[in-house]
């Protein structure tokens, strides 16, 4: 959890972003949602909903994986490092010219909860800010409005 208990991928999704309805989220931010929902097998995204989209400066995305992620530490000390492990997995970190959103781990320490092909994939394209979204938890701010 981040300094402060908050999970920090959704410190990063209200630092970074904005409370949005369904018809408001971008389409990166939709695709993410519907794909990952229906691969997960929990139905479709509720399209009265509230989310929370963000772009994440890619720096400070991997730094504070680096930083929370335990599995991610145990791996490696540096983003070039876990990201050669990554490659060398198997898993695949091409992904063409697609962009879409990482869904935010907003309960643990993981940082992201899906969309680590798609993240790596991102960086190693040299994207300056990952898109990241999120459901919308808080009470405040009010719907539309940044967060301060």
């Amino acid at each position: 959890m981040a300094e402060d208990g908050e999970p920090p991928g959704e410190a990063l999704l209200y630092r970074h972003g904005r409370v949005v309805s369904w018809d408001e989220l971008p389409e990166a931010g939709r695709t993410a949602l519907e794909r990952y929902l229906v691969a997960e097998g929990r139905g479709r995204v509720p399209s009265d909903g509230v989310f929370v989209f963000a772009e994440v400066p890619t720096a400070e995305l991997t730094a504070a994986i680096l930083e929370r992620n335990p599995d991610v530490r145990a791996i490696a000390s540096d983003w070039d490092g876990y990201a050669a492990w990554y490659a060398r997995s198997g898993r695949s970190v091409e992904h063409g010219d697609s962009v879409w959103a990482v869904i935010a781990d907003q309960r643990g320490d993981e940082v992201v909860l899906d969309g680590w092909h798609r993240l790596h994939s991102y960086v190693r394209r040299g994207l300056p800010a990952i898109p990241m979204v999120g459901l919308h938890r808080r009470p405040e701010p009010t719907h539309g409005q940044a967060r301060p």
